[in-house]
Parts: structure tokens; sequence; C-alpha cells
């Protein structure tokens, strides 16, 4: 009968988890048993697959289409100086980093011809787990990336250490002292446990010890073959194979035995940690090396399920010959040594040695709380203690006390007798709750990952394309704030729940934001930054609890700008920025941290650039920009980067422009171009990139435009218009691609009108008009929409008045008044809506004195000049206003004389008092007031002779 394909494939894979070739021939001889036809087809699949490696140390039999990196070579910025060790799968080596910062770290890289998805797959466990991690106990992640042949790698900080049991006994430790580092492995294999992992290969071998300040420190490595959820959208998948035995047979738990064992939990790493500590305490394995090499595998696996282990005492009483050597590694003559572990030691290895993984400790934890008890001289709960066992221990720790009152010490007997008996009952009790705790943590960390990446789709993938939330959003978001609502409301205080808590209070925050409780938005965000705060202080080793008190500040920062509060808002903005920037001092080599601070410190700059900052928005554009291209070109792959660098150079090209440096913006807004071009012509069918880059196109035409090249801006601005055509029409229910069009024809008709070509100017500029009265009528809050459509009337009234019809100008310029005022009441800060309200009453002004209303033009003179955004011209501008009404006055036949004075007196002195202005602000660009005609009324007066006289002396 055929094979099943499905028994081929769980062999073939349980045969890629063996780490050498002998267990992998042991496991084939099992799985096979009896059947060679199928061993010959796992064999074929095994050979086809790894022929480019040396995997089953076989003559190459064809030449390999490509070959395995080398000392000397290099990966990305990392040069590789030796190889550190080598698996089945992957080599890793020293390699020495050279940018930003010249250092020693571990590269991991898969080997040439293990690209298979089961063995990429794997690889990227390892990398996923490291990375969910950070502890001083275990082996950080520093970077990651591809290789030029596409081959993924990872890189660590080096451990320079040596196995613990090496370590302990090359530097002679007692058994205190021992036990102390093993409690130092139990806390980091905890951290683990609390993130979701399982290392399950725990052995001396990946447990490093190195010696920091005259003191030994601990470091967990190698997880490879760890289990961990993969947390993809809407599912949790177990990513290791779940049909291959995977560990070191000596470390193994006895479910780690099983073909097809799917439940494995943490309990397997407290097998493996008792294994250890036996090891540390005898100098041998429960099982030994020997004893197992001359087992078959079917053997070796029935030993381990079955095979009950000597208490570590009794395994030392058997050590004939070599009892004096283990003892003098330990300090200790053989009887001392053997009656120390003897007992207490003997309980607390057992435990984690039971074959029954519920018998076993429930967490790492209570592990190291067992261990650290008989450090201190507590009673410790690995066994049911007897009466006279817990009376030893309480009597020899107060003998002095019991020694001067034995008549109290029988009632302290009698009361600890009745006391023995609750305390075993509340032991059983804590490890029943401790182990059902663990399960439910567990549970509800999947769920709330689950959730997380759940509402993230919702949140960054379908509302950033739309402006209105839909049904289905809505119901989704509101079904999501009842289940943060659960998460929000632990009262654990525990580390990683008050995280947990802190993080649902971040997302509930978001909900609430996004469905318009703003206040309950409010208030959830201060919790969570609170809670933050407080981590931080107490855990400033952990840097997410920095990252995550950033992420609520800035949260905090955007709503208070909702709702009008900026001096909050810049304090809880200028925080953020100021945490990213020390993460990034601290771990200058954390890619998001590099990353979430160039997102902040150009957010900055746009509030900065908004409000009229530019010196301040050009530094924080540079920063970005500076970090961005650096990620850029470390990781190439990574699109995101490569969008918000093209976002910035367009930032701060928007900055050049309207400060007037237009070579410096024509060269950023090129730059923002051809990356936006590339990014489209790389993914054809993403609309954003699409967009961005004819915003980018945009753009640049304006400046080519203000600098009169007025050939290339038409033609830079038509290829914008196309697009922007072409998107409009393929989503007409998105407004920000509406707005886009109507921005370039806008921008068409100031181009037409300054190149006298006015018939094109007033089509487009009616063309744009239309569509943004549309946009600022059905989305009456948004204030960008209310200030492009007061923009619009603005440019087509100007129109109006070079074409000499003032009266049409004045009509339209007063009808945009109240869309300028809606933008500004929304947001009064912005720089930009009090530019476009400014030139409003400029023009207007204009028109009124073309009209021969010097009554109305004064009153738009000094609006102008009340909302003046660049001072000195502003206020020179306003001169020439209130001078032009003087004329209008004298030959105005419905003034009195009596008025007529009165009125060019106060014109008078308000145009003299904002031509003094404009002098003190800026005297030395003020030269042309003697020949400027639009001054001419002014010039008897004395006044404007002294002003005169201080600009020409």
């Amino acid at each position: 009968m055929e094979t099943s394909i499905d028994r081929v494939e769980a062999i073939f894979a349980g045969a890629l988890e063996q780490v050498s070739e002998e267990a992998r021939n042991k496991f084939l001889d099992h799985a096979c048993e009896n059947d060679p036809g199928l061993r010959q087809q796992v064999s074929e699949l095994i050979e086809n697959h790894f022929l480019a490696s040396d995997f089953l140390k076989l003559p190459s039999l064809v030449e390999s289409p490509t070959h395995g990196e080398k000392p000397g070579d290099s990966i990305g910025r990392y040069k590789l100086l030796e190889v550190l060790g080598e698996g089945g799968f992957g080599i890793v080596f020293v390699a020495e980093q050279q940018l930003p910062v010249r250092r020693t770290v571990a590269l991991k890289v898969l080997k040439p011809g293990m690209d298979t998805s089961q063995v990429v797959k794997r690889f990227e466990i390892e990398r996923q787990a490291l990375a969910l991690m950070e502890h001083p106990g275990i082996a950080r992640v520093i970077d990651g990336g591809v290789t030029i042949a596409g081959r993924p790698y990872f890189v660590m900080e080096l451990v320079k250490g040596i196995p613990i049991t090496k370590f302990c006994d090359d530097n002679n430790l007692p058994i205190r002292e021992r036990l102390s580092l093993f409690v130092d492995v139990c806390l980091a294999v905890q951290h683990a446990h609390q993130r979701g992992i399982i290392h399950r290969d725990l052995k001396p071998a990946n447990i490093l010890v190195s010696e920091f300040d005259g003191h030994p420190k601990i470091k967990v490595i190698d997880f490879g073959i760890a289990k961990i959820l993969d947390q993809s959208v809407g599912s949790f998948t177990l990513v290791t194979n779940p049909r291959a035995i995977t560990g070191t047979l000596e470390y193994m738990s006895p479910e780690q035995t099983k073909l097809g064992e799917m439940d494995i939990d943490t309990r397997t790493d407290i097998y493996s940690l008792g294994v250890v500590l036996y090891e540390m305490l005898t100098g041998s394995t429960p099982l030994t090396s020997e004893r197992l090499k001359a087992a078959s595998l079917t053997e070796a696996l029935q030993l381990i399920c079955e095979s009950d282990a000597p208490p570590p005492s009794a395994r030392l009483r058997e050590s004939i010959g070599v009892l004096e050597k283990i003892s003098a590694h330990r300090r200790r003559d053989p009887s001392h040594l053997i009656k120390e572990v003897r007992g207490e030691l003997d309980w607390i290895t057992q435990k984690c040695l039971e074959k029954e993984r519920g018998r076993r400790y429930a967490t790492a934890n209570s592990l190291s709380r067992d261990v650290n008890c008989y450090l201190g001289g507590d009673p410790v709960e690995a066994c049911p203690p007897s009466r006279w066992y817990l009376l030893n221990k309480f009597s020899k720790r107060y003998w002095p006390a019991l020694t001067a009152a034995s008549a109290f010490l029988l009632l302290l007997i009698f009361s600890l007798t009745g006391l023995t008996l609750a305390y075993i009952s509340v032991n059983r009790e804590r490890e029943q709750k401790e182990q059902a705790l663990e399960a439910e943590g567990m549970r509800r960390r999947q769920t709330r990952a689950a959730l997380d990446a759940m509402s993230s789709q919702v949140i960054e993938g379908w509302l950033t394309k739309q402006t209105a939330i839909l049904p289905e959003h809505k119901q989704f978001l509101e079904q999501a704030l009842q289940y943060y609502t659960e998460f929000a409301a632990d009262v654990a205080q525990d580390q990683e729940s008050r995280a947990s808590t802190a993080h649902a209070l971040g997302r509930l925050g978001s909900i609430h934001n996004l469905l318009g409780q703003t206040t309950d938005a409010e208030q959830t965000w201060c919790i969570s930054r609170d809670m933050y705060k407080a981590l931080s202080v107490e855990f400033p080793e952990t840097p997410e609890y920095q990252r995550g008190l950033a992420e609520s500040l800035a949260s905090l920062g955007a709503i208070y700008l909702q709702t009008g509060r900026y001096d909050e808002s810049k304090a809880a903005r200028d925080q953020n920025v100021e945490i990213r920037r020390k993460l990034v001092a601290d771990y200058p080599d954390v890619a998001e941290y590099n990353f979430s601070f160039s997102v902040a410190i150009a957010r900055q700059g746009l509030w900065m650039k908004n409000t009229g900052d530019h010196a301040g928005a050009e530094d924080a554009f540079q920063t970005a920009i500076n970090l961005q291209r650096r990620l850029v070109a470390d990781f190439p792959e990574v699109l995101t980067y490569k969008e918000d660098l093209a976002q910035n150079c367009m930032n701060l090209g928007n900055l050049f422009s309207i400060t007037n440096r237009n070579s410096d913006a024509e060269e950023s807004l090129l730059e923002a171009t051809k990356l936006y071009q590339q990014l489209a012509s790389q993914f054809p069918n993403e609309q954003s990139f699409i967009s961005a880059h004819a915003n980018a196109l945009n753009s640049l035409g304006n400046v080519l435009r203000d600098t009169e090249r007025f050939d290339d801006a038409e033609q830079i601005y038509g290829e914008s218009l196309r697009i922007r055509k072409r998107i409009a029409a393929d989503f007409p229910s998105v407004p920000d691609h509406a707005r886009s069009l109507a921005q370039t024809l806008n921008n068409l008709g100031i181009l037409y009108k300054n190149s006298n070509r006015l018939p094109e100017s007033i089509e487009h500029y009616q063309h744009a008009l239309a569509i943004f009265k549309k946009l600022a009528i059905d989305y009456p809050a948004v204030a960008d929409h209310q200030n492009e459509l007061a923009g619009a009337m603005v440019n087509l009234g100007r129109l109006h008045l070079i074409a000499n019809d003032a009266q049409a100008a004045v009509q339209l310029l007063i009808e945009a008044e109240p869309f300028h005022h809606s933008a500004l009441t929304i947001n009064p800060t912005s720089y930009v809506y009090r530019v476009f309200y400014r030139n409003n009453r400029w023009r207007l002004a204009e028109a009124q004195l073309k009209l021969s209303d010097h009554i109305s033009a004064a009153a738009a003179a000094q609006q102008f000049l009340d909302s003046a955004t660049d001072p000195p011209r502003d206020s020179y501008t306003a001169a020439t206003l209130f001078a032009g009404c003087l004329p209008i006055v004298e030959q105005d036949s419905q003034l009195s004389p009596e008025a007529k004075v009165r009125m060019k007196t106060d014109y008078t002195a308000r145009a003299l008092s904002a031509l003094r202005q404009a002098v003190e602000l800026n005297a030395d660009e003020i030269t042309n007031i003697d020949t400027d005609n639009a001054l001419a009324p002014l010039r008897s007066n004395e006044d404007f002779q002294s002003l005169l006289e201080r600009v020409q002396p």
C-alpha cells in the first residue's frame, strides 16, 4: 500500500529537527521501523532538499548553486570574523559591526540550501522568540535582515561565556553559590514563559556564564527549537512542528519523547531545569550520556519516560572513584557534600524530575522561590514536610529564644502541629492555583495578542483609507472596546499584569478616540501614562515601558491639540520626543526605536512649521531624514522606512518653499519624487504610493512655478493631474483624493495667472473651487477643507481684481470669510490658516480701494495688520493700504471738511504707526520709502521725514 503523504511529511519534518547525523539516523530507525520503502522516500527527500550543505555529510553529487558565507565576508554592515558554532540549519559567526558603532556581535545566518518554508519558519521562530524578550539573563536581538542571496539572518549580543556546569567546576563553586546562579537561570526562564515562549532545550551548553565586575552573570541562549505562538491576525498556530521530537536526550522531558505530542507546556522546561540542577549538584545527569548512547533511540526514549533517577545524594554515594574530584569542585569533603545535598535539595530536584508533569513545580518562579527558601533557611515546599522536619527547621533558626523559654516551646510545638497540617493543605492549594493562574495568564496573553492584531488591521488598514467610520468598523470597535475594558480591569499587581493593563488601556483610549469619545479617551490614556511611568521608574532596565510611556504621551498630545489645550499638547509631545531620543541613545542599534523617534520628531517638525517656528521645523525634519536615510540603507527591504524618508524630504522641501529657499526646496522635493516614484513603480497596485508620488510632483511644481520656470512647472503639474484624476475616479468616496485633485487644479490656476494666461487660470480656479466647496459642505468639522475652500475663493477673487472686476472680487472675498473663521476656530494656532486669512484681508483692502470705499478698505487693512504672519513685510504693506485711503477721502464729496480732516488724520496715524513698526523690525530692508508711490500721500508729514532719516541717514 502506498505510504501516506502526511506520514512521510511528518517523519521528514521530524528528521529535520534532529541536531546530528547520529540522532537523525536513530530517529529514522525508530520512525520507519519495518518499512524500508518509507525509509527510502524520506531519505530521498532529505537528500534532495539539503544536498547543497553538509547536513548528511554526503559527498556532493551536483555543484551547489550557492555558497555559504565565510570569515572575511560581510553581511550588511557586519564583517564576519570567525565561526562560533554550527547546527543543522544555521551558522553562528563572531562578527564586527561597523556602523553606526564598532563592536563585536554574534550573527546567525541560515545555511545555503536550507531555505525551505519549514526551516525558514523555524529560523524565524528563534528570532521572534529572542525579540519578544528583554531580560538581562537572555541574549538580546540587535538586528536582522536578509542576505544578498535571500537567506535570513539575525544579530545578537555576543555572549562570551562558558556552560554553567563548567563555570561552576572551573571555579570550584560551593553548593550555595551554584544555587544562587541557578536561581538567576530560573528567573530568566520565567521571563521567557511570561512571553509565551518555551525553550525546550535547556542544558548547560545553552546557559552560559561570564564574569561582569567580578560577579558571575548568566545568559540563556539558543532558542532554536523554542515553542512560540504565531500571533498572526485572528489566529494562533503552533509553528514548531508538533510531530517532531525535539531537544537533547539527556535533558529531555518525558512529554517531549512523544512523536505527535502537541500538549507541551512550560513544565517541560521545569524538567530540564531539574536535570541541570541535578548535574550542578552531582556532576552527572540523571540518565548519563553513556547509558543513553548505548541504547537505541526507542530504548532511550523509553528510559526517559520510565526510568526514575536516584536522588542526587544517592548518585553522589554511588560515584565511586570520582566522588573525591566532584567534592573538591564543590569545596567539600565527600561526606559533608552528601549530607548537604541529602534532604531538601534531593526533594527540590526530584520534584522537578517528576514523570507526571502535574507533580512538578507549576512555574519557574515556584522553583526559584523554593531554592531561595533553602538558601534562607526556610521550609521548602518540594516534599510534603513532616512535623519533625518543620520543627527541626524552626528550632534551628530560633534556638536561643527556645532555650530561654522552654515552657513556651511546648506551646509552640502544639501550635506548630496544627499549623503544619494547614501548611501542607495551603501548599497544595497554592500550587494548584499557580498552575491554573499560569494557564489563565497564557490564555489571556494569547487573546489579547489576537485582539491587538485584529484591531490593528481595522485601525491601521481600513480606517487609514476612510474618512468616516463605516457601520461594520464601528461595530467591531465597540466589541473590541468591551474586551479591552475587561483587560484594563485587571487589578493584579505583578509586573507583567501591570504592563498588560497599561497596554490594554492604551488600546482602549485609541478606540474611544476613533468612536469620538474624546473625554473617555483622554482619561484612559492618562491612566495608561501613569502606569507606564511607574513601571519605567521601577524597572528602568525594561525599555518597552519607556516606549509605552512615550506612546501614551503622544496620544495625549494629539487629543490636547484636538481640544484646544495647546500648552498641554506641546508639553506632552515634547516629553514623547525626549523619551524616544533617550531610547535611541541607550539602544542605538534597535531599528524600531530609531524609527519611532524619527516619526515623533517629524511630527514635532510639522507642528513647528504650522506655528511659524521654521528654524525648529527644519532641524526636526533634518534629524528625522538623517535617521531614516540610515534605516533605509541598513534595511532596504522595509518599505515603511523608505516611505517615511520620502515624506520627510517632502516636508522639508515644502518648508524651504514657504521660506523662499527655492534651491534647497527643489533638491529635497526631487529626492522625495524619486523615492515615491520607485515605490509606485515597485508596487503599481498600491494606491497610497501612487498618490504620494502625485503629492511630491505637486510640491515640486510649486517651486518651479514660484521661480518662474513656467514650462517645467506646467509639465510637472500635468503629470500630477493625470495621476490624481485617475485616483479620484477610481475612489470617488475617498475625500482626500478629491481634495488632492482640487489642489493641483488650483496650483495650475496660479501658474496660468502668473504667466498671464487668464482664461485658463479662471477655468482651473473654478473647477478647483467646485470640488473644495463640496468637501467643505460634506465635512464641516475638517479644518483643512474649510481653509482650502476659502483659499480657492481668495485666488479667484484676486484674478477678478487683476481683470479689473473689483466688485466680483469683493463679493468672493467676503463670502470666503466664514470659511476662514471655521478653520481658525477648529485650529487657531495654524500658521497656514492664518496666512490664508491674512491674504484675504490684503486682497479685500486692495479691492475696496479700487472701488473707492476707503472705510471698508481701512477696516480690511486693520484686519490684515492684526493677522500679520510676517510682521516687517506685513506692517509695510498695511502702511501702503492706509496711505491709499488718503486720496480717496480727499475726493469723497459726501464728507464734510471737518470729517475729511478727522479721517485723514486717523488714516495717516495708522499708516505711520505701521511704517514705524516695519522700520523698527527690519530697518535694513526698508530702503525705498522715498520712492514708493504707494507712500506718496505721507511724504509731507514730519514723522515720515523722521522715519526716512532713520533708514537713509
